[in-house]
């Protein structure tokens, strides 16, 4: 295949793949961890995702985080400030705590933060609505709640 030929396959493919990610939600079956014992703790993060970006401060954080062990000196240094200005290390923190599956240790944890009382309260909004939705979704109800 000619580079040229090569390019405008790639162009081709990924504008496929960009329009098809924005069309397919994330999974909301009930087996996809929000079922009977309520909502998904990493669908509640990638939900409120830039909710909870905007309103966590990563300073105050820190501390709390390592000694809960939802990060490491390692994964802080390297990681969330490695190469980016402060007002990203929110996100690139949101984006390892999804990575590496601790979403529901990191949810436990915003709940027992008196400052971020505003956080969890938006984050228990999510996991009522959620589940209520679950529940419409399991008695047949066509209605889309998530949306």
């Amino acid at each position: 295949m000619s580079q040229q030929n090569h390019k405008l396959f790639m162009r081709i493919t990924g504008n496929s793949y960009r329009s098809l990610s924005k069309l397919i939600k994330p999974s909301m079956s009930l087996d996809s961890g929000i079922g009977s014992l309520g909502c998904s703790d990493e669908y509640v993060v990638r939900r409120l995702f830039v909710f909870i970006k905007d309103n966590l401060i990563f300073e105050s954080l820190q501390d709390g985080l390592m000694q809960k062990k939802l990060l490491s000196e390692r994964e802080k240094e390297e990681y969330v400030r490695s190469n980016c200005a402060r007002h990203y290390w929110s996100e690139r923190l949101l984006k390892l705590i999804i990575r590496k599956e601790r979403c529901k240790e990191f949810v436990a944890f915003i709940h027992q933060m008196a400052c971020h009382k505003h956080v969890s309260e938006k984050i228990m909004e999510v996991q009522e609505k959620a589940k209520g939705g679950t529940l419409k979704a399991a008695n047949g109800d066509d209605e889309s709640v998530f949306s």
